[in-house]
């Protein structure tokens, strides 16, 4: 059948439509339900439009809202704003509405109404766990089981249990307590909370309580072996509480209990403990009761610091040792320290074995006594010195000008340690990080031009020290030869042999320059011998041997002066006249007889002989010109050094 708001129309020819109006709203039929469909009454909802449109209603006692002449153009949002008693909103949901029709919505809500069994000790009331439970459906042929949990509870929620009349029996009893026999029976509809306790009577046994034996603080994980009149009969650990149920035991008894393992962090007791089990009524009566106690086990903290400025010093290696055995070797971390836990009591001895490159070992090791029940950590710092340095410095001790390339040697005494370091730019070596000690120093090599410091110094440096200290190297010495003439003037030319007397078979030749010096550098201190093997052609060698001394950082100078050659001059005259005559020929002789030299008058008369040495000559006519004789008779001078004759 059509819809009478809508209908379908085929013509072939134009048509006049005489029927009414669709309608432009629609109506909304809402249900509320439970989970098993009944209809709950009071449930209260919005509804709320796109377009604007708010409207509220709650539902009446058959679960029903009826809202009419909604917009239909619009989306609307359903909101459950109150719930019946015992359930549970539900979430929003979007309806779409259609003009001129009715929507009809089913809204289903969630119980909040639980089914829960409890189990319980029958004597003291706490809860149980581990007790199985068996569910049967009466009405129907649902059957489940559950077991308490640790709160010795089963629960179902809402449906999560069907619906109906159930059995509810015990399976079986958590262990050490004996199972209870009655059977329940419960109508489950999910409108009101249903709780059953069950209780169980315990068995004869024995509760084995852990605690700390300083702060009394329950200690869970604490193992025991329990003995029965000197049978073991079981093994037990504490729980979270730090309890332990010994069950199975004897109406009388003496149980005996020994730690196996104690809890993380405490001391094991090896003692055993003991107690002696009388009859009781564990229904109304509490479990005899064993308390034995841990002491915590000892803590250690090393510290390792920079003795000069207490920075914490990662890296450093330690050995620890427990009554004389190595326990462990560990390193500090980047707070400088070592944490050590859970330590058995004893007597540790802490020892320094490795740091990093910039401290002293320190090689006392520390000792302490470890405690169980301490429960402060105990602490062991260590104070490392930094190792020492060497800073050395070498300058001229004349100028002090910092020497570069001086190459020195370096050596501990009684030690392997040895290097060989040259100055750098500056003159210096700056070396660090040394082994503390005494150090041999000695230069090895001198720049050029100074004079080698070949002392051994001994330098002792400490650890947190850094040693200073400045060598000098003096210049080698220098020579200057001044040569003069005795006018004064300074003689080129002159040649000299200089040697060192006490290596005499090393010498050195040189000549005078321009300036009439020799100037050497770089010479060995010492006496030097002076001999001068060769002159100017118009000045008298000097055969005297000349000693100079030089000294470290110092010119030596020593003049020496030369004689110049006596000359001779011949003038021969007329003995009438006075006139000059040319020409003549002398023959001049030394005072041994032999011949020196012959000369000739010029023009003038006179004749020169230059250069001679001093001493008696004698001077004979040798031949005349015409037309005068040759009648002089010959004649003996004396010659002087710097004077004409």
């Amino acid at each position: 059948m059509a819809d009478p708001g809508y209908t379908t129309l085929e013509a072939h020819a134009p048509f006049k439509w005489s029927g009414t109006d669709v309608p432009d709203t629609a109506s909304l039929q809402i249900v509320k339900a439970g989970a098993g469909g009944a209809p709950l009454e009071g449930a209260k909802f919005t509804l709320t439009g796109s377009g604007g449109t708010t409207v509220t209603g709650a539902s009446d006692r058959n679960g029903q809202i009826i809202w009419t002449d909604l917009p239909a153009d619009e989306t609307y949002t359903l909101t459950e704003t109150a719930a019946p008693e015992g359930y549970q909103l539900i979430a929003p949901m979007n309806i779409t509405l259609t003009a001129g029709r009715t929507e009809y919505v089913t809204v289903t809500d969630e119980t909040n109404k639980g089914f829960t069994i409890k189990k319980v000790d029958a004597q003291n009331k706490a809860s149980l766990q581990g007790a199985m439970f068996v569910f049967e459906q009466i009405d129907g042929s649902f059957k489940t089981t559950g077991v308490t949990g640790f709160d010795g509870t089963i629960s179902f929620q809402g449906d999560e249990l069907p619906y109906g009349s159930y059995r509810v029996t015990e399976q079986s009893a958590p262990d050490g307590y004996q199972k209870d026999t009655r059977v329940e029976t419960v109508e489950w509809d999910g409108t009101r909370d249903v709780t059953i306790t069950f209780e169980n009577v315990r068995d004869i046994g024995l509760t084995i309580v852990k605690k700390d034996g300083d702060t009394g603080v329950s200690l869970p994980g604490a193992t025991f072996d329990v003995f029965a009149d000197g049978e073991k009969i079981t093994s037990v650990t504490t729980n979270d509480a730090g309890e332990a149920y010994v069950t199975g035991i004897k109406k009388e008894a003496y149980i005996e209990i020994v730690e196996t393992a104690a809890p993380t962090g405490y001391v094991l007791d090896k003692t055993p403990h003991g107690i002696h089990i009388d009859p009781y009524d564990p229904a109304i009566q509490d479990d005899p009761v064993l308390t034995v106690v841990n002491y915590s086990k000892a803590s250690l903290r090393i510290i390792k610091m920079d003795q000069q400025s207490g920075n914490r010093l990662s890296g450093v290696t330690f050995e620890i040792y427990k009554d004389t055995e190595l326990f462990d070797t560990k390193t500090t971390n980047d707070n400088g320290e070592i944490l050590l836990y859970d330590l058995e009591p004893g007597t540790y001895l802490v020892k320094e074995v490795a740091t990093d490159d910039e401290h002293v070992i320190t090689s006392t090791p520390q000792q302490i006594e470890l405690k169980a029940g301490q429960t402060a950590t105990q602490e062991l710092v260590f104070f490392n010195s930094k190792k020492p340095g060497i800073h050395l410095v070498k300058v001229d001790s004349v100028t002090m000008k910092s020497l570069p390339n001086v190459r020195f040697e370096f050596k501990l005494v009684g030690g392997s340690y040895r290097q060989e370091f040259t100055t750098d730019i500056n003159g210096e070596i700056d070396l660090s990080k040394l082994t503390p000690g005494a150090y041999e120093v000695r230069e090895l090599e001198a720049p050029d031009g100074y004079l080698i410091d070949d002392a051994v110094r001994v330098v002792q440096i400490n650890p947190d020290e850094d040693a200073s200290f400045v060598f000098t190297n003096t210049p080698k010495p220098s020579f200057r030869l001044i040569k003069t003439s005795s006018d004064g003037s300074r003689l080129g030319g002159v040649h000299f042999r200089i040697a060192r007397i006490e290596d005499g078979t090393h010498y050195l030749d040189r000549v005078t320059d321009d300036n009439g010096e020799i100037n050497i550098t770089d010479l060995e201190p010492g006496v030097y011998s002076v001999k001068e093997t060769a002159t100017v052609s118009d000045h008298i060698i000097d055969l005297r041997e000349y000693h100079v001394e030089l000294f470290p950082g110092q010119t030596s100078t020593l003049t020496i002066e030369n004689q110049k050659r006596p000359n001779l001059i011949v003038y021969k005259k007329d003995a009438d006249t006075g006139d000059p005559i040319p020409n003549t020929v002398f023959l001049v002789k030394a005072a041994d007889g032999h011949s020196v030299d012959e000369i000739k008058t010029d023009s003038t008369g006179k004749a020169v002989l230059s250069n001679l040495l001093p001493g008696v000559y004698e001077i004979s006519e040798k031949s005349v010109p015409s037309p005068w004789l040759m009648d002089a008779p010959p004649q003996l001078v004396t010659l002087y050094a710097n004077r004409e004759h």
